[in-house]
């Protein structure tokens, strides 16, 4: 009877399809190397990024499945080492059927389970850090997949916080906020830029908008979106009375190409209502002298976008057309979503105001996500930017609920 788990022939792993990966990044090559694709700027540039996600994903999965075969290997040779006593002990710390455990608890078990063999059994040890490799590759390999399945998670991301209510502290807790996504996207490697802030009244902002770029950087923070609930001693109180407070974060994708010069056909100009105003903010480089932040309002729709980033009026503007243009593209698919959900009898959600997280830093620490019901203790780890479990949590929540429907 086989005792260790066989990672191999694993449900997840089966997830993974090789030969299907295989054989989409052979025709994406084929496709990059046709004479015709370079006639066309655009298209051959869009072909190459394909062409190099995939070939990314080819590379990871591969990696995987070695690990897997050598994890398989070495837990028969150590099934075949061992005598029938020994295999039902081994067998709970290789993962013969329980749960997986945390590193410090599974290596800590693993030693005393090893001290507890009659006799060395060499093959015991290389199999359990073989499948302790194999297991954390799958787990990677299953949260990239989870954020690449949106078709839009590759693009850049504008991330927007607004402090809600709860005063000073609210104000406070949104510019938590914008360090918390900073330092997280610092450590993922993606690139932060500030768009458009106003600062509050002791600290802290009003609200911010960022724009985030790097790999899949509007797929991981897709479900960030929604109410964020701060509950704490309040540092502005004099007694440091508990205080709640909210934020709301709102996230949208842009468009990979950053020129604006081709409007879409809802942009047409008589459409837009242009306000150009002084930058706040430092000053120097007549940031502060001249009108070069821009503010544009779509009238049919009522959406506005405004950006004072840029030394220009007319960068602002660009980059204010380039996140209109978002804002109108993601209202049209949340009608789209509305219509559906009422053609199944089914009432819209409004996601916009919805409490999905709460922070927690007094009478006990615990950082809680409503909807995927993940629960970390250490609240100051996560607004330190150890986000990395919430966001991968959220992002298997999102692709349950796009599998069911909504």
């Amino acid at each position: 009877m086989q005792v260790f788990f066989s990672i191999a022939t694993s449900p997840r792993l089966q997830e993974a399809d090789l030969p299907a990966l295989q054989a989409s990044t052979s025709a994406a090559e084929h496709e990059s190397a046709s004479p015709d694709l370079w006639s066309r700027p655009f298209e051959a540039e869009k072909a190459m990024q394909r062409l190099s996600r995939l070939r990314e994903r080819l590379g990871a999965l591969e990696t995987l499945h070695n690990a897997a075969s050598e994890a398989e290997l070495a837990l028969e040779l150590a099934e075949l080492d061992e005598e029938s006593a020994g295999e039902e002990r081994a067998g709970g710390w290789l993962g013969g059927g329980g749960e997986w455990r945390p590193d410090e608890e599974e290596h800590a078990r693993g030693k005393k389970e090893c001290s507890c063999l009659a006799a060395p059994k060499p093959y015991l040890p290389q199999a359990w850090t073989s499948l302790r490799h194999a297991r954390e590759l799958l787990r990677r390999w299953r949260e990239a997949e989870l954020v690449s399945s949106h078709p839009l998670s590759g693009r850049p991301a504008a991330l927007s916080i607004q402090a809600g209510a709860g005063g000073m502290d609210a104000q406070d807790w949104a510019g938590m906020l914008e360090r918390m996504y900073g330092a997280w996207a610092a450590r993922r490697g993606l690139s932060v830029r500030c768009l458009d802030r106003q600062a509050g009244e002791q600290g802290g902002v009003r609200w911010v908008q960022l724009e985030v770029e790097g790999e899949a950087a509007y797929g991981l923070l897709r479900g960030e979106r929604g109410t964020h609930r701060l509950v704490r001693n309040s540092p502005f109180h004099a007694k440091r009375a508990r205080q709640t407070s909210f934020a709301a974060v709102d996230v949208v994708p842009l468009e990979e190409d950053r020129s604006c010069e081709k409007q879409p056909e809802e942009l047409r100009e008589a459409d837009l209502e242009t306000t150009t105003m002084r930058a706040s903010g430092p000053g120097g480089q007549s940031v502060n002298k001249v009108e070069s932040a821009v503010r544009i309002k779509h009238l049919p729709s009522g959406l506005s976008a405004r950006c004072q980033s840029e030394r220009s009026q007319a960068a602002n503007r660009a980059q204010a057309l380039r996140l209109l243009r978002a804002k109108l593209q993601r209202r049209r698919a949340e009608e789209a979503a509305a219509l559906a959900a009422q053609a199944r009898g089914e009432a819209p959600r409004a996601q916009w105001g919805e409490q999905v997280r709460s922070y927690v830093l007094h009478p006990y620490e615990l950082v809680r996500d409503h909807r995927s019901g993940l629960g970390l203790s250490n609240a100051q780890a996560v607004l330190d930017g150890d986000l990395d479990a919430l966001v991968a949590s959220v992002g298997r929540w999102l692709r349950e609920q796009e599998k069911g429907g909504g």
